[in-house]
Order: C-alpha cells, then sequence, then structure tokens
C-alpha cells in the first residue's frame, strides 16, 4: 500500500474491500464477541497483575506459604 495516500483514498480502499465481503449475520458476530472476549489477554493480564500485587505483598509482610498451600493457590489461578 502506498504511504502517500490521502485519508479518503485510503476509505475509498477500505470500502472496496468492505463490499466484497460476505454478508455476516447477528448470530456470527456474537460468535466471534464471545471468541474475542475469551481469546482476550486483558483480563488475563488484569488477573496476573492482580497475583504479583498479592504476592508483593505476601513478601513485605513476610508471609511464607508452604509447598501444598502454593499448589493450591496455582490450582486456584488456573481456574480463572
Amino acid at each position: 500500500m502506498n504511504g502517500k495516500l490521502t485519508f479518503k483514498e485510503r476509505a475509498e480502499i477500505g470500502m472496496k474491500m468492505l463490499a466484497k465481503q460476505k454478508p455476516v449475520t447477528l448470530v456470527e458476530v456474537r460468535a466471534q464477541v464471545k471468541w474475542l472476549k475469551e481469546m482476550s489477554t486483558s483480563k488475563l493480564n488484569e488477573e496476573q497483575h492482580k497475583m504479583i500485587a498479592e504476592s508483593e505483598n505476601d513478601i513485605k509482610a513476610g508471609k511464607i506459604h508452604s509447598q501444598t498451600e502454593m499448589q493450591k493457590m496455582i490450582e486456584s489461578w488456573n481456574e480463572l
């Protein structure tokens, strides 16, 4: 694609490309949104940041966990 295209030219090319696509049903759109939500990394990253913050707070507080306790925590994370 030519980097010197105007916004209008890019919009026209985009509209031509969209016109070539087959119509999408509401059911298909909902399925795609569901899939995207499931695959979203932002939710995963939020959970990871929360776990890291909790771990850092535990370390600062001097909390020490046994191997069994750690295994239970890891298993609960995998359920997310």
